[in-house]
């Protein structure tokens, strides 16, 4: 957006995820008390694996406000 004051940060969208480090974290993430599955924790590494750090931060800050608990309730 032309007229935005946030900086661009175009090295995010060239930096490219592995996922290779995913699955620990949300292990972790678990014992702490997140109600992660085994199939959530499974797949999780092949759904972030191409992405670029841009692109997951982009979606992290559209999830911002959104309640999840509601759909999973549902």
């Amino acid at each position: 957006m032309p007229t935005s004051i946030m900086p661009a940060y175009p090295w995010l969208f060239d930096q490219k995820l592995s996922g290779d480090d995913i699955t620990g974290k949300m292990e972790t993430l678990r014992k702490l008390g997140v109600p992660y599955t085994d199939q959530e924790i499974a797949d999780a590494r092949l759904q972030v694996r191409g992405r670029t750090k841009g692109e997951a931060l982009i979606q992290y800050l559209q999830s911002l406000g959104v309640d999840t608990a509601q759909e999973v309730m549902q």
